[in-house]
């Protein structure tokens, strides 16, 4: 089964309550169910990055003769034998042949880059071609704990944004408070716009794919290749946090904004 029927499966039994953090769970766990069962995973390094056609059909035929020399016995001459060799000798010079044309080829990019004193994209080549994934450091002040690193982080960041006037900061907090006060915010007999469904979906079709998932996991993928009615849940859920409705927000937002 597909993805798309998959996510219509998971989250047409959806009900959305008044917990906002409930509902937000119940359409994450629908969209990770659905893209786990779906989408194979696999390490960065899995993929040969000279791979083509080519080699797929002289793989299948070293295969393939392989498979005939071995029901033969595995006999040390004769026609057989030589098929084999002949097809795995041919099948290995390919992929040194096509890592080879790999390296030219990005040599060739970066000398094209330096000519044209395009610095972004040299970088780009040279670190997605020959960069290697820095590794992260242990500990952090010699702490090792990463709930402690991040409180650590969360303790600088608030020593950095603390006020230098304290007599400053309650003039401007007082003069924010009266406008804020004073701006007209949405009341019973004043109608606050909505958000649409429409408005949803086109800002979901316009996320950028192949992007990294953020602290939920969830990908521009998840979304986009879902069925539509996630574009209605989501719709829902985004209008229970207008100030109309409570000005909620979810806790989750909260705790990795202050972390």
């Amino acid at each position: 089964m597909s993805y798309y029927e998959l996510s219509k499966n998971s989250l047409s039994n959806i009900n959305l309550n008044s917990d906002i953090d409930s509902d937000y769970d119940k359409i994450l766990t629908a969209l990770h169910n659905a893209g786990e069962a779906c989408v194979s995973r696999c390490k960065v390094s899995f993929f040969e990055h000279c791979w083509d056609d080519d080699l797929n059909d002289l793989k299948a035929k070293s295969v393939e003769e392989h498979r005939l020399w071995v029901s033969c016995g595995r006999p040390r001459s004769g026609l057989f034998y030589q098929e084999r060799r002949v097809t795995r000798v041919a099948y290995k010079r390919a992929i040194r042949n096509k890592r080879k044309d790999h390296d030219h080829s990005v040599s060739n990019d970066l000398h094209e880059c330096l000519l044209s004193k395009d610095i972004d994209g040299f970088r780009k080549t040279w670190k997605g071609k020959l960069g290697t994934k820095s590794s992260l450091p242990e500990c952090v002040d010699d702490v090792p704990d990463c709930s402690a690193i991040a409180q650590l982080f969360a303790n600088g960041f608030a020593d950095a944004c603390k006020p230098n006037s304290q007599n400053q900061f309650a003039l401007l907090k007082e003069e924010f408070t009266q406008s804020y006060y004073d701006y007209p915010h949405c009341s019973s007999d004043l109608e606050c716009d909505s958000i649409s469904v429409s408005c949803v979906g086109s800002n979901i079709n316009k996320l950028q794919s192949g992007k990294a998932a953020g602290v939920d996991g969830i990908e521009a993928e998840h979304l986009k290749l879902a069925h539509p009615i996630v574009v209605t849940l989501l719709c829902t859920l985004f209008n229970k946090m207008l100030p109309c409705s409570g000005s909620r927000t979810l806790s989750q937002w909260c705790n990795h904004s202050g972390s």
